[in-house]
């Protein structure tokens, strides 16, 4: 066995080493006390500890974080996919504090990014150099960088680990005639991690799918096979999806009434050489494809054509005012166009990788551009944060939800009529008549003592569909929302002897109960089904 772990260590020395220098130095800034912040720090740090939180309390999966908001709890666990969050939770969970835990789930993202886009460029040039150099281009690019020590876009930055896995997951379905499992994993993940990232991800696959198309032959088959692969995504994830589009049902919400309007954040042009753009490194690279390109147009592949071309236009439109003024707010859930940099990045790297390996370079020349361009992209990967170095905090010992509301900057999943002015009487119920009654939450269950005497109490919590109330002796009571600024209104309230006391949790629908049973089914068949095609297409 040893003898065995070192043939392959010898073997494989030079990918070893690679990735080690490029996980360390990306890994850097983290190699020190207290923990670098940026403008999303505070929201997702406080959805990590509110989410340990839910889960001693009992409450798995959590979707209503009843520690945030105050304690009138926000239902952020309905709209934003926690399935990757209870990483650090559960570090969280095991005594570990939440800058360690962050660190150390930030390390496995980085991980995960490098890899993944290994594996993909592995996939597509069955060339092991141009893989540990697409990985560190992509680990080490704009996107990745300032999600992580700038903008601690912590969705995004998990959906950076499915993004290149859908897109050539599409490449190889649409163009080459392989299965679609590639994608199947790389939108399930995508729509665990990022909803925004899901949607541009389904853009640049609807493009891909409609410049291949026209050149199936045995159509019939492929779109059967890309139905059972849309159908096994959406029941493993149905989970989060479901519940979601139940809630959007019930009310709406903030998120409607967009805080930032997309064509009031387009970039200006000299911003793409900078960490707002695709940067220095990322240009070249973009500029080098197309010299190639230019040369050799005829006698290249569409995949490269299609993918630098498409990686072109959405670079562009970072910078069209024009495009965005256009299309009005029809795209208003985008926010900033510079999120399609995200997508861009992961196709002109791919482009660039295919040029290359069509250029049929010796092995020691691309060895040596992988070094090379390694030791570039440090240099220029930390440089783009370097003026974020010493904006630091230290999150050892805080109760970050104790301090923050944890809306987020756009306090998009509030319903529409909830206001911060309404969210300042924590565990305070009323009556009609403006009675005052305290009470106390324990875990994710909040009680209350209230007379007889009333029939429906204003409660201190944010209604989201799936709220129980009942009295002590177990006796149902109707929730229901209050119209005027979104809190929860418990009726049915009625006693002869006085006191009555009420619990009222977060208990979920029926849908969602159904959600996860339909997605642990799917998952288990998938599985299956993925080990059955296996063992029959290696014999076992």
């Amino acid at each position: 066995m040893w003898k065995k772990v070192m043939r392959i260590g010898k073997k494989y020395r030079f990918d070893i080493l690679f990735v080690m220098i490029a996980l360390i130095a990306v890994f850097s800034p983290y190699l020190r006390q207290d923990l670098i912040i940026g403008s999303d720090s505070p929201f997702h740090l406080a959805r990590i500890d509110s989410l340990k939180e839910g889960i001693l309390a009992g409450g798995f999966p959590v979707k209503v974080h009843s520690v945030l908001c105050y304690q009138y709890g926000y239902g952020v666990g309905l709209f934003y996919p926690n399935f990757f969050l209870y990483i650090p939770a559960f570090l969280r969970i095991a005594g570990v504090s939440l800058e360690v835990a962050y660190k150390l789930y930030a390390g496995l993202l980085f991980l995960a990014i490098f890899c993944s886009m290994y594996y993909c460029v592995y996939k597509g040039t069955q060339d092991r150099v141009l893989a540990l150099l697409a990985g560190a281009l992509y680990l080490f690019s704009n996107p990745v960088m300032i999600g992580f020590y700038t903008d601690f876009a912590l969705a995004q930055n998990q959906a950076m680990i499915f993004l290149p896995l859908a897109i050539m997951g599409m490449f190889e379905f649409a163009s080459a005639d392989k299965s679609p499992w590639m994608l199947a994993v790389g939108f399930t993940g995508l729509i665990y991690s990022h909803v925004l990232s899901t949607v541009l991800a389904f853009g640049v696959c609807l493009v891909i799918l409609a410049c291949c198309v026209l050149r199936w032959r045995n159509w019939r088959e492929r779109l059967i096979k890309l139905c059972i692969a849309v159908i096994g995504v959406c029941g493993v994830t149905f989970a989060y999806w479901g519940p979601m589009l139940e809630q959007f049902a019930a009310q709406t919400y903030r998120v409607s009434q967009p805080w930032t309007h997309v064509y009031d954040n387009v970039l200006k042009l000299y911003l793409l050489f900078t960490n707002r753009g695709v940067g220095l490194v990322l240009l070249f690279v973009m500029m080098a494809t197309a010299f190639y390109l230019l040369g050799n147009w005829g006698g290249l592949g569409k995949e490269i054509k299609i993918s630098f071309l498409l990686g072109s236009v959405l670079v562009s439109l970072m910078f069209f005012q024009r495009f965005w003024n256009i299309t009005g707010s029809l795209f208003d859930f985008l926010q900033f166009p510079a999120r399609l940099k995200c997508p861009a990045v992961v196709l002109l790297i791919f482009a660039a990788m295919w040029c290359i390996k069509s250029a049929e370079l010796s092995q020691n020349a691309v060895y040596v551009i992988a070094v090379v361009m390694l030791g570039i992209c440090i240099y220029t990967g930390l440089d783009s944060v370097s003026d974020k170095m010493e904006n630091t905090e230290d999150f050892g010992n805080r109760v970050i939800y104790e301090e923050i509301a944890g809306l987020g900057s756009g306090e998009e999943w509030l319903p529409v009529e909830t206001t911060r002015e309404v969210l300042v009487t924590p565990l305070v119920a009323f009556s009609e008549e403006g009675e005052v009654f305290n009470g106390k939450r324990d875990g994710n269950d909040y009680y209350f003592t209230v007379n007889g005497e009333g029939n429906t109490y204003k409660m201190p919590l944010i209604w989201y569909k799936g709220y129980r109330a009942e009295t002590e002796e177990g006796n149902p009571l109707t929730v229901m929302k209050n119209a005027g600024d979104g809190l929860i209104l418990v009726s049915g309230v009625t006693s002869a002897e006085g006191d009555v006391n009420i619990h009222v949790w977060y208990d979920g629908t029926a849908l969602q109960k159904v959600s996860y049973i339909v997605s642990l089914i799917s998952a288990i068949i998938v599985g299956i089904w993925m080990v059955w095609k296996r063992k029959g297409r290696t014999g076992i």
